[in-house]
């Protein structure tokens, strides 16, 4: 079957009610990424572009017409479901970077929401489930609240109702979403580390009984946030001060502190563990520590 033409199928044509300079940007970080379906032609389209026309009021969903081979066909419409999971733009609700929310009974934004990162890779670790979430988007999701936010309803492809399909299609389509969905994570982690490196400061020791948020700067330094490692670490000619942390879903564990020695009285550890504190708030993560330093500041309060 041939690659459906985005000039005739209106499945591939989106009004969009916002500015374009309000959704360029929201929109574009899932081009190519999340797979869009067509249901009047059923067809799932890995491999394209998306094209702002018509004075900025419509996104046209252009697919490659030379990988053919990225186009799945013949993908029933009832194996395509809602869900009510939506990304939205952290802003939205008062948090940082991109946010999963849910819809709640009345259509609006329920209370919880989890880091779109965290999700994703949640979604990434299931991949071998035969219950995975299948993630794709169609005409319809892209969205907005009020006359400023735009976000993105998620729909979902179940494979055992997709029962038309060979089995070897089917576990090709799984593949080829979760590839993109890959593309996705690696993206926003890159995004997610470039948005944490904090400018921080090295500090002198500090003479006995004085408190810590009464220390005097000196020489500037920065401290990086490495998800990839899990850890935040401040770089300087005579070595590397390291904070060590464990992810989960929605906790993260502080695990280690080191300075070494010729870095040692100048702040460094207070530096990492203020960043460290100041990134889990940020993503409402709950907070332990297996290391004796961070858990010192957990018990007498973050904010210290």
């Amino acid at each position: 079957m041939a690659v459906s033409d985005s000039g005739t199928n209106l499945d591939l044509q989106w009004d969009i009610k916002l500015p374009r300079e309000k959704s360029y940007e929201f929109v574009m970080r899932f081009e190519g990424k999340l797979c869009v379906y067509s249901p009047s032609v059923e067809q799932l389209y890995t491999n394209y572009s998306l094209n702002f026309t018509n004075n900025n009021s419509r996104i046209v969903v252009i697919p490659d017409r030379f990988a053919y081979h990225d186009t799945f066909n013949r993908v029933p419409a009832e194996s395509v479901e809602t869900t009510p999971m939506m990304v939205v733009p952290g802003e939205l609700i008062g948090k940082p970077g991109l946010q999963l929310v849910k819809r709640d009974t009345n259509g609006g934004i329920g209370q919880q929401s989890t880091p779109f990162r965290q999700a994703l890779a949640k979604m990434l670790s299931r991949q071998s489930d035969d219950k995975a979430l299948l993630p794709v988007i169609v005409k319809g999701d892209l969205r907005e609240f009020g006359a400023e936010f735009p976000c993105l309803h998620l729909h979902k492809i179940t494979l055992d109702k997709a029962g038309s399909m060979s089995d070897y299609n089917r576990q090709s389509m799984r593949k080829a979403i979760f590839a993109k969905l890959a593309l996705l994570h690696a993206e926003e982690m890159a995004l997610t580390k470039q948005q944490a490196k904090l400018t921080v400061v090295t500090t002198p020791a500090p003479s006995p009984g004085t408190p810590m948020n009464a220390r005097q700067t000196t020489t500037d330094t920065t401290c990086e946030h490495e998800p990839q490692q899990q850890r935040f670490v401040i770089r300087l000619p005579e070595g590397e001060a390291v904070l060590e942390y464990q992810l989960t879903d929605d906790a993260v564990d502080f695990s280690r502190t080191y300075v070494p020695q010729a870095l040692r009285n100048r702040g460094l550890a207070e530096k990492l563990v203020r960043a460290g504190l100041a990134w889990a708030r940020s993503e409402d993560l709950t907070m332990t520590a297996s290391c004796w330093y961070v858990d010192k500041w957990l018990q007498r309060g973050a904010s210290n």
